[in-house]
């Protein structure tokens, strides 16, 4: 459904809610209630595409302050709203400055944000993803500090270590039957197949639209979803190496071998896997690859993280381009940066990206 609002038409708000009675067809009048417009719009079930023409007159005829309002609900009832012709649909985001862009960019229903990002990233020249343990999720591998996370199950086996401990060089060299039995029972991703997001960013990155991946996933399903740029900067599970001799063995040794603390077939050196524990350092190459890949991009995509976690969250900071663009079930301490925030699924927001 469309609905044109032309200021050289509407001369009162007795005319607007006129026409809008009769366009949307309301069984009564509901007279310049709001509340009743907005309830009328989200309960349509139609899509509908309101556009105001000659808004400066409208707004001399209805009022500043009301024809924002008016504007906003439209919005948050679900309608797409241009503000001129039915061609600008897609508003030069470039030229505005970057508060009022901001402004703009978080007032958009959700079909509205869809298209800002598509037209964000078709506009690009260069994008940067940087992910964490939520892009994972939709695969089926658990994240660690939701309320079903791995900081929150609760394993007799291991309830007298915190699971930082668990995870950490401390108890790899302290108690290393303590860790190889947590890391087998729980960081075995053997099996697990990539989703929509992992996809998509392949073929971002195969499109030339993505020079590349940053993720604190130790899970490989970047690679095997078919991206070829993916700096891992808290290591992966599918790379493990002699503490002795530093040779590596395969990808599933640690999973398959019979010994409690699996052993270098080389020297008898103990094998660990080439994951960032706590206590470490993170890998250099990785690092710095992370921060030139930044620094290149006018468009950075963070998806799947709470941006909790240091260093790697120190990440966001490198940026210094255009567009921040934030994708996370929950609010994290930089959506008040970014210019676009989804509190979505991201396999969800992805899926409606348009190459």
């Amino acid at each position: 459904m469309k609905i044109i609002i032309d200021g050289n038409q509407i001369t009162d708000k007795e005319s607007l809610f006129s026409l809008l009675e009769k366009t949307l067809n309301t069984p009564e009048p509901f007279g310049h209630n709001l509340d009743a417009l907005y309830d009328i719009l989200s309960d349509s079930g139609d899509e509908i595409t309101v556009i105001f023409k000659n808004t400066d007159q409208l707004k001399d005829s209805l009022g500043s302050s009301y024809f924002t309002r008016l504007s906003y609900v439209m919005r948050k009832a679900g309608a797409t709203v241009f503000e001129g012709e039915e061609k600008e649909e897609s508003m030069d985001l470039n030229k505005m400055g970057k508060e009022r862009r901001r402004e703009y960019l978080s007032n958009l229903n959700k079909q509205d944000k869809y298209k800002a990002l598509n037209e964000i990233i078709r506009n690009a020249r260069c994008v940067t993803f940087f992910g964490g343990a939520g892009v994972s999720t939709e695969s089926g591998i658990p994240d660690f500090r939701s309320k079903d996370g791995l900081y929150n199950q609760h394993d007799v086996q291991f309830d007298a270590y915190s699971p930082e401990y668990l995870l950490s060089h401390d108890c790899l060299v302290r108690e290393p039957e303590v860790f190889f039995e947590f890391y087998r029972q729980k960081m075995d991703v053997r099996g697990i197949e990539p989703n929509k997001a992992h996809k998509k960013l392949a073929e971002m990155e195969a499109k030339g639209k993505l020079n590349g991946v940053i993720t604190q996933n130790i899970d490989g399903l970047h690679q095997l979803a078919g991206s070829k740029n993916v700096q891992e900067v808290h290591g992966t599970t599918l790379r493990n190496y002699c503490m002795k001799c530093r040779k590596e063995v395969p990808a599933d040794f640690i999973f398959t071998s019979e010994d409690k603390i699996p052993t270098c077939p080389y020297c008898g050196g103990m094998i660990r896997p080439d994951v960032t524990l706590y206590g470490e350092g993170l890998p250099d190459a990785a690092w710095s690859n992370a921060m030139k890949m930044i620094s290149e991009a006018d468009v950075f995509i963070v998806g799947g993280t709470s941006l909790s976690v240091y260093p790697a969250a120190n990440l966001v900071r490198y940026f210094n381009g255009d567009y921040l663009i934030i994708v996370n079930m929950q609010h994290t301490g930089y959506d008040r940066y970014a210019d676009l925030v989804f509190y979505d699924k991201i396999g969800e927001v992805f899926s409606h990206i348009e190459l």
